[in-house]
């Protein structure tokens, strides 16, 4: 079986592709970023396709002998260049078209609990949208077997839910979302794996919707007291977080790129996220398993519990070195005691005149971008090297001319060592 994988690259989208592949099948592996497919499956064919640009003709082009067509691509926002609604509904809507005008036997569509067009939040109403357009293009499913799964929240290394839940489960005082009594009932991403190929191998009838989820709803309280046990650490004692703060957060986090959290997570989180059935899941009747049990299959390391202490502080570490490098270029232009400072260090360099107005204010804009960079998140990686470039080429300078000030009792220039180093790691977390 030939099977065609969107979204190959992706905390889902990865994992069926090690699961068809290791079990035989040819698979075609399809994401925006192709250089990365090919480091991560070298051994397979990857193509790039983008949902945001790609029509009927780009996917028909594709298609040739394939036989299942699994749509894994999903964004929770709008970051990093991938529009919600061409990600989720009209990239999937040219897909889903050209999989019947291809002769596609089989499309397998991941989609969410809860999807629906006319849903509370806009990434259930641009999921429910593509998944009513699969659901008209044959609605007998007699030219294509398609099936929509809709998953709680999936749990696993690599996911942003795992991430956010096992940070919060790190902290010393755990935080309790709202009142902790939001109902999620997670399913962990090896049995979503496990779902998704017992449908594709299975010739019997399959329900045209699948509601996946774990074995049991789960309080938001009772899931991250699992992350808590998961990574070895005592049981905790928890601390509210007001639902106002947390709405405000997701505000926040609707624009700026701050993490997994934002006003559609939350209200995703806060809608009673559970099956509507008891039926089984599996084809074969079977449940999912527990979460408890289902993590033990994939126990936590050292490097586990390093990534859940630090998942909060990488991007406040980017903010506070982004503010301290607006703050260094401000200070000198709206303090007039630092600007009479600054023209008499540069004075002290020989620059005066126009000269040293120019260096004066060419610095703090220099050090104003650098900051809004950061902030940004623009080139992290680009962004923090020409800070260290620009640190140490000022620190040499002075030292060349003023060395006095490697022993000033404030430690003008030694405070650059920590800032170095500060910058460095933030380069490191941030890739």
């Amino acid at each position: 079986m030939k099977v065609l994988i969107v979204g190959a690259s992706g905390f889902i989208g990865s994992r069926l592709v090690r699961k068809f592949a290791a079990k035989g099948h040819p698979v075609i592996c399809c994401g925006r970023h192709v250089e990365g497919l090919h480091r991560q499956f070298p051994q397979l064919l990857s193509i790039p396709v983008d949902f945001g640009r790609d029509g009927l003709d780009d996917w028909l082009s594709r298609l040739g002998g394939v036989d299942l067509v699994i749509n894994a691509a999903g964004v929770i926002g709008d970051g990093s260049g991938n529009p919600m609604d061409a990600v989720h509904t009209t990239g999937p809507q040219a897909l889903f078209e050209a999989c019947m005008k291809a002769g596609v036997k089989q499309v397998i569509q991941i989609s969410a609990l809860g999807a629906d067009p006319a849903g509370a939040t806009r990434y259930y109403r641009s999921k429910g949208s593509a998944d009513a357009f699969l659901a008209g293009v044959d609605p007998p499913r007699k030219q294509l077997r398609w099936t929509i799964i809709r998953p709680s929240v999936v749990v696993g290394r690599g996911g942003g839910s795992h991430g956010l839940f096992a940070s919060m489960a790190a902290w010393p005082l755990m935080p309790r979302l709202g009142q902790g009594r939001w109902r999620v009932q997670p399913i962990h991403v090896l049995d979503l794996v496990e779902l998704v190929y017992a449908i594709a191998l299975d010739n019997g009838p399959i329900p045209p919707q699948i509601e996946a989820a774990g074995a049991e709803p789960l309080t938001t309280d009772g899931l991250t007291a699992i992350f808590r046990q998961w990574l070895g650490l005592k049981p905790g004692r928890f601390m509210t977080i007001p639902t106002k703060f947390l709405i405000f957060a997701g505000w926040v986090g609707d624009r700026l790129p701050l993490g997994p959290l934002n006003s559609d997570a939350l209200a995703m989180l806060m809608g009673d996220n559970v099956r509507s059935t008891s039926e089984p899941v599996n084809p074969d009747g079977c449940q999912p398993r527990s979460l408890e049990l289902a993590m033990l299959e994939e126990p936590a390391t050292e490097a586990d519990l390093w990534q859940a202490r630090l998942f909060h502080l990488r991007p406040l570490l980017r903010w506070v070195l982004g503010l301290f490098w607006i703050a260094s270029g401000l200070i000198p232009i709206l303090i007039h005691s630092a600007q009479s400072e600054g023209y008499a260090l540069l004075e002290r360099l020989d620059l005066t005149g126009g000269w040293a107005d120019a260096t004066l204010y060419g610095a703090a804009a220099l050090d104003v971008l650098l900051g809004g960079l950061l902030l940004a998140s623009f080139k992290v990686r680009l962004v923090g090297g020409v800070q260290i470039f620009a640190t140490l080429f000022f620190s040499a300078i002075i030292i060349a001319s003023m060395p006095e000030f490697l022993w000033h009792p404030f430690g003008s220039l030694t405070k650059n060592i920590p800032l170095i180093a500060a910058t460095a790691i933030m380069m490191i977390l941030e890739e």
